[in-house]
């Protein structure tokens, strides 16, 4: 069982993560995780009515808002995607969580936060899509060409969300390129590669940490785009094989998104070489319409016969100083899991008059439209290290939040053994004192 304890806010039109869940069950969705009980505890925060005095204008951009403490109970335990035991697992799993995206999008929901720490592996070596509390009626998207904020993990957003100026709200297509930021940025930090470790810790700090504030813009995304559209990959020194491969033909669709070619007029149309490059470009620009062919192209690589047997992640001497594996909150947040083995798993914790309702399959109610919801950023895990190694990782050893620099701490996932009854406290870094 997995218990998570966190603090939702509570805005008009936001909707809770459980009734996602029970949406999504009831839909038949398939590769996500088994979804028990969830519930407010009757407990808010108090700090956003205080906040009237003149020096708040100041001493804080942007408002505090009202938290609700949550629960949410799940019926499964998942290793993190970094804890794969071959890469072909690996490979798997995300393949199953994007099998259940697709699902997720034909019952008319968007996921919005494609990110490392939002898939996981679970007994028999598949995967399953979890989180879902940034997720969006698809339909709401489509009425407003703006977004009131930004919406998932900072990494592994779309480089076009990350270049806009203006909040976007995310699309089909940049889910899907948030499945190969994922994969890009595990290969990178966990496969054997020829990359140095100066070299590893630039490419990393300006394809998925760069940020640019001017006042309360924050902006990004065009060393992303540069990378798909150079197809860089190519260049790290990854062996040949289908994890290689498979990275390399999705780079190659998703970099479409920002290419341009004209169609041959003119003189130009009676020269096949054009026009049999520009069908080709519109052919790899409309892939990212459905997720049939993204899907497929996991599956061919999957069937390819030379995937190592045993490649576990690579012990990069980066990554034995990394701390904690968490994800950076921006809503000052905190958010608490809990494992417990099947035979010791308790009923949630019960709030007795101060619970407000609990959200159930036993529950029997008349299920209603889902509300429109809005949410905030979620910048996602940035590799910091000790005192000795910080100034070599530069500003990818901090992440701006709300206006301040903070630390980003990672944790190592639980070993398999030792999960049950054990708590992972995730809360936001305390500000750099430099």
């Amino acid at each position: 069982m997995f218990m998570k304890n966190t603090w939702r806010l509570a805005l008009l039109g936001i909707d809770k993560e459980g009734k996602f869940y029970r949406e999504l069950h009831n839909a038949g969705v398939k590769n996500i995780a088994p979804f028990e009980c969830a519930g407010d505890l009757g407990h808010e925060t108090r700090a956003q009515t205080y906040t009237v005095a003149k020096w708040a204008n100041w001493a804080r951009k942007r408002a505090l808002r009202r938290h609700i403490h949550y629960r949410l109970v799940l019926g499964v335990v998942g290793r993190d995607l970094t804890s794969y035991r071959s890469t072909k697992e690996l490979v798997t799993a995300m393949r199953d969580a994007m099998i259940a995206h697709d699902q997720i999008l034909r019952a008319g929901i968007i996921h919005r936060d494609i990110s490392v720490g939002n898939i996981l592996i679970i007994d028999n070596g598949r995967g399953i899509l979890i989180d879902f509390d940034l997720c969006k009626l698809f339909e709401d998207t489509k009425k407003q060409a703006r977004a009131s904020e930004r919406s998932g993990t900072w990494q592994f957003m779309s480089a076009q969300l990350q270049m806009s100026e203006v909040p976007l709200h995310p699309e089909r297509a940049d889910d899907l390129e948030s499945f190969l930021h994922v994969l890009t940025w595990i290969a990178l930090l966990y496969v054997r590669h020829t990359l140095g470790a100066s070299e590893l810790t630039n490419t990393l700090s300006r394809v998925f940490d760069y940020t640019n504030s001017v006042g309360n813009i924050t902006a990004g995304g065009t060393q992303k785009r540069l990378f798909l559209k150079g197809h860089a990959i190519s260049d790290c020194g990854f062996a040949e094989g289908p994890l290689l491969s498979l990275l390399e033909a999705l780079t190659e669709t998703c970099a479409a998104r920002y290419d341009k070619l004209k169609r041959p007029a003119g003189l130009e149309a009676r020269n096949s070489e054009k026009v049999k490059e520009w069908k080709s470009f519109e052919e790899r620009r409309r892939r990212l319409d459905s997720s049939k062919w993204a899907i497929t192209t996991f599956n061919v690589a999957l069937n390819d016969p030379y995937w190592p047997m045993s490649d576990k992640p690579n012990e990069n001497p980066l990554l034995t100083r990394i701390e904690q594996h968490a994800k950076v909150h921006t809503s000052h947040t905190q958010v608490q899991s809990t494992f417990f083995s099947q035979s010791q798993a308790p009923a949630p914790q019960n709030a007795s008059e101060d619970r407000m309702d609990v959200d159930s399959p036993q529950s029997p109610r008349k299920t209603a439209p889902l509300p429109r919801r809005a949410q905030q950023v979620m910048p996602g895990p940035v590799p910091t290290f000790n005192g000795e190694t910080m100034q070599d990782w530069g500003a990818a050893s901090d992440t701006v939040s709300s206006g301040k620099r903070s630390r980003a701490v990672f944790e190592p996932p639980p070993s398999p053994s030792n999960k049950c009854a054990r708590t992972v406290q995730h809360t936001k870094p305390q500000t750099n004192p430099r």
